[in-house]
Order: C-alpha cells, then sequence, then structure tokens
C-alpha cells in the first residue's frame, strides 16, 4: 500500500470539505489495514499528503504484526525478603502480538512531518519504550532470534500458509513470573527490514529511539534528518552484536544532508564493524549542508572500512567530501560493481583524475555526477537562459570532452549499422553513458557532442546523456568481467526516442525524469540502484 501518488485533486471536494474534511483520516487508514491483515500486505508507504492521519493507534497496526520483541524488568525473588533490598534483572521475551499476521518488511514515511504524526510517534515511543538495546544475549540464548532472519522469509511464510505453527518471533526465555509482574524495559520490532525516513524532521531524541527500535534492518533512509552522533553510534554497535546475538546488517545506507552529523561519528560507523554487505552509501553534501569527514578522516574511510575494501559497492557519493587526486586515484580501492558515482561539490579534484579512477578502478559506472566539481582554470562567461544563477561555470567543457568523455566514453555519433555500433561499444574503457552537471555547465554544452544530449531537470539537476546507449545485466556466457553491458539503441529505438523527447523538453518535464537518485527505495528494496521514484518520492529523489 503505497500513498507516494495520492492526490485529492479531481474528486470533486468542495472548498469546505477540502479545509475542513479530511479525505484520509485515522479511521480510514485502519479499516484499510485491518482490512488487509491476512493477505500478503507487507509493504507501507506513507506522505506528506496524508501524514495527519498516522496516529497512535495507526502506528500499533502497522509495527505490531506478527509480534514484536520486548525487554523486560523482573524482581527477583531474595532468600530472606526483610533482610535483602529488592533487585531487578533483565529478561528478553515476545510479547504474542498479531502472531497470526504478515508482518510489515517495508515502512517508507518520507517527507511526514506534521504535528499528529510527530505527536503519535512521541507518545508510541514513550508508551512501548523504544530505544536502543541495553541487554546483553542470556549465555546459551545466541540462537533464537535466526528464525527472523530475513533469508529466511519465503520460510516462515510457507509455515503460515501451511498452519504448521512456527512463528518467526521467540518466546519468552523465562517463564516463571506472571505478566503482572513485569514490567516493560524496551520493545523492539525484528521484522521490519527497510525503513525510510527522508526529510522527516523528527527530533534527534525521538529518531534515535524510533530507528534503534528495529534491530534487522537492512535498508535505512536518513537523508535530510536530524541524525545525530548517537544514532550512529547505536547503528555501529548494533552492527557488532544485535538483540538475540544477530547483528544489523546494513545493505544500503543515505545519510545525505543530515547536519548534526560528525566527522568522528562516520569514522566510529564505517571503520568500526562496519557491515561488508554494504552496496548502497550516501554521503551527499552540498554548499548548505557539507559533508563533515575531514581529509584524515576521509582517508581512513576510503582506505580502511570493510565496505570500501570488499569491493561490492554498487552506488556511493562522496559528494562536498574533500576528495583529492591522491586519494581518488590512489587509496580508494577498486571498485568493480559500482554503478553510480557522486563526486558533486568537490573542488580539488581534477577532471584527469576522475578519468583515471573509473578507467583504472570502476570501469562499471555508468553514472557519474560532477556538478560544481572539478573547477576550471579558465573562465568562461555566459549567462544561463534557463534562470539566473550565480557564479562561473565550474567544469571546463573542453576538458569534459577531451579528457573524460573521449577516454571514458565515445564522442562519435554511432554507426548506422547496429552490429558495428555494438562492436565499438564493448571496446570502450567504461560504462560511462550519463554525467550529472551543474545548471550553467550544462548549459555550456549547448546541442551536446555527437549522441550526448543535455537534458534538464524539473528542479535545479540536470544530465548530459549519451542517448544512444543504454545498459543490461552481463549474460553469464560473456568474456566480461562488469556486472552490466552497455546496449545500442537503434535511431527507432522507443526508449532513444524518449531520450531525444526529453532533450526537446527542455526543462518541461516531470519529476521522475532523472538519474543518480538521492532517496533511498526501500518498498522494493532496490537501494539507490533499480526502478524509479513515483509520485511525492520522486521529488525527494531527482528534485
Amino acid at each position: 500500500i503505497s500513498f507516494a501518488r495520492f492526490r485529492t485533486a479531481g474528486m470533486k471536494r468542495t472548498l469546505r470539505q477540502g479545509s475542513n474534511e479530511r479525505f484520509v483520516t485515522p479511521a480510514r487508514l485502519l479499516t484499510l489495514f485491518g482490512g488487509t491483515r491476512y493477505p500478503r500486505e507487507r509493504l507501507v508507504g506513507l506522505s506528506e499528503y496524508m501524514d495527519s492521519a498516522i496516529t497512535f493507534e495507526v502506528l500499533q497496526e502497522i509495527l505490531f504484526r506478527g509480534g514484536y520483541l520486548a525487554e523486560y524488568e523482573e524482581p527477583d525473588e531474595p532468600l530472606f525478603p526483610e533482610l535483602a533490598p529488592s533487585s531487578s534483572e533483565s529478561d528478553l521475551g515476545v510479547l504474542e502480538g498479531s502472531l497470526a499476521v504478515q508482518p510489515v518488511r517495508a515502512l517508507d514515511l518520507c517527507g511526514c512531518v506534521s504535528r499528529v504524526f510527530v505527536g503519535a510517534l512521541e507518545e508510541f515511543t514513550k508508551t512501548y519504550k523504544l530505544g536502543p538495546p541495553a541487554l546483553a544475549v542470556p549465555p546459551g540464548m545466541g540462537g533464537p532470534m535466526d528464525t527472523v532472519g530475513e533469508e529466511d522469509e519465503d520460510d516462515e511464510m510457507a509455515d503460515f500458509a501451511n498452519g504448521g505453527g512456527r512463528t518467526p518471533s521467540v518466546r519468552s526465555v523465562r517463564m516463571g513470573w506472571g505478566a503482572e509482574e513485569r514490567v516493560l524495559n524496551r520493545t523492539f520490532f525484528p521484522h521490519l527490514r527497510r525503513l525510510g525516513l527522508a526529510s522527516s524532521l523528527l527530533p534527534s531524541e525521538l529518531l534515535t529511539a524510533f530507528v534503534l527500535s528495529f534491530p534487522y534492518l537492512t535498508h535505512l533512509d536518513l537523508a535530510s534528518t536530524l541524525t545525530s552522533p548517537l544514532l550512529l553510534k547505536g547503528l555501529a554497535l548494533a552492527g557488532q552484536n544485535g538483540i538475540g546475538g544477530r547483528p544489523m546488517r546494513l545493505k544500503a545506507l543515505s545519510l545525505a544532508r543530515c547536519r548534526l552529523i560528525t566527522g568522528p561519528a562516520l569514522l566510529g560507523l564505517f571503520c568500526g564493524d562496519c557491515p561488508p554487505e554494504l552496496t548502497d552509501l550516501s554521503l551527499f553534501g552540498d554548499g548548505t549542508y557539507p559533508n563533515p569527514l575531514e581529509r584524515p578522516e576521509l582517508r581512513l574511510v576510503v582506505s580502511a572500512s570493510p565496505a570500501f575494501r570488499s569491493g561490492c559497492l554498487r552506488t556511493l557519493d562522496l559528494s562536498s567530501t574533500p576528495m583529492t587526486d591522491e586519494l581518488l586515484f590512489e587509496l580508494i580501492p577498486p571498485q568493480p560493481h559500482l554503478l553510480e558515482l557522486g563526486l558533486a561539490h568537490c573542488r580539488t579534484i581534477s577532471m584527469q583524475a576522475v578519468a583515471g579512477f573509473l578507467t583504472n578502478k570502476a570501469p562499471a559506472v555508468e553514472v557519474l555526477d560532477l556538478s560544481h566539481s572539478c573547477p576550471s582554470l579558465v573562465g568562461q562567461g555566459i549567462s544561463s537562459r534557463r534562470r539566473v544563477t550565480l557564479g562561473q561555470p565550474t567544469i571546463s567543457i573542453m576538458e569534459l570532452h577531451a579528457v573524460l568523455l573521449s577516454q571514458c566514453a565515445s564522442l562519435e555519433s554511432s554507426s548506422s549499422n547496429p552490429d558495428e555500433a555494438q562492436l565499438l561499444l564493448a571496446l570502450r574503457a567504461t560504462n560511462l553513458r550519463v554525467v550529472e552537471l551543474d545548471e550553467k555547465s550544462l548549459e555550456l554544452v549547448q546541442g551536446g557532442a555527437g549522441d550526448w544530449k543535455p537534458i534538464p531537470g524539473k528542479g535545479r539537476r540536470g544530465w548530459y546523456v549519451d542517448t544512444a546507449t543504454s545498459s543490461m545485466l552481463t549474460p553469464a556466457d560473456s568474456p566480461s568481467s562488469r556486472p552490466r553491458s552497455l546496449l545500442h539503441l537503434a535511431q527507432d529505438h522507443p526508449q532513444r526516442q524518449a531520450l531525444l523527447k526529453l532533450v526537446q523538453q527542455k526543462g518541461a518535464v516531470s519529476f521522475d525524469v532523472g538519474w543518480h537518485s538521492r532517496k533511498l527505495e526501500v518498498m522494493r528494496g532496490d537501494g539507490l540502484v533499480g526502478s524509479r521514484a513515483e509520485g511525492l518520492y520522486s521529488y525527494h529523489a531527482y528534485g
């Protein structure tokens, strides 16, 4: 269930209804979610158009599906009660919850900022005492939580369908005391795997408590939030030893434009027990909220982090970091699976270093962000006809074509012979086919060169695109070691015609047009690569 495309426009509602009567109400949401309990309803996407209907009861209905973990305080029974003071010990247990209901695996709260939603989340956090794990696993009890792993998801659902009785939750390890004698200490939700909170301005303490109540996340989007160093520390600790002895294993993480995080906090997260399974990482920053990493910290992150050393990264955004030619070309390990690379607002790198990195260490990169990077020593004065902008273009168009595109792609028009054109694509040094540029640099490109054409986006982003090239998964019998292979598009190919139409529109496009998304896709689990963002989510992705 996704509200990303929800609008009330066109529903013939009067002005009075639009201002006084909300169409999406808590009661209707509860009816909707209640009617989808037993089918395989496992993905929930909410938006700012209906976030005032997200109440305490709605959060209960979404998060309590499939059961939940609870941490209790239980008083010890002393041998001589009149002599010994009362004490307490923690007990890891599970409440029954809605065990017969399919648990929600993905929850996207992108852009939810209403006071009703924030107040409901505060009440939910206080009532069920959400927060970081504070309980060590009892000796010999490290195995029970294996049943809630993402890889066992299909087995769990099969058991439910067959009536086998096994649930993905763990029973209480101690049943000596009645439930009325126990005091709730913490609550966790082990079933949720993917969580999106982009642009949801929750207070830092509330955000930390909410995120750390999901111990087994694989996808986490914290872009443009008040993420604090305490939350990053909690994520690092969860990656070392989680609830039930199973650590959190993040595969996709976005910390774009988080203005409260610090360099040491990022260093502790990525250079500790950072999961080598991390494939999508965004540390995007811009002139308003730059990346907090200093150069020594960046040097350690790119050279020593398990995520970088594994070579498994698919997308990487290091925009606004103090990147240098030395760090880029010498210290970053080879990234054979890297498909998208963000180096925007990096003023101390050269075009030659970028071309060398792509050719020698990341030949599979298809999309490259160089907006406001690689400054040219030659001043170029031309005003943008699209909108008024200040400052000189940051990239030399001559260097862009003569250095980057000539070495990593091709400036010649594709051959009319499909077989010959496909053969020339196979001989390219890299898979580069899209370069993101800032507005003034994109304006200087004018009509493009060969098959490379400028495509301005709806917002302030724009791309320089090879309209005659696409990509596909590399066949298993191909000698190429790259994960994807370039594919030639004929003149009458629908995708090529669609790209040329975008060129002619000159920015009069919708927000769902773009490359190198800045919003993590959490609904289907595609991360920063894969299915295109839709509806309101596309504004956060390509706006």
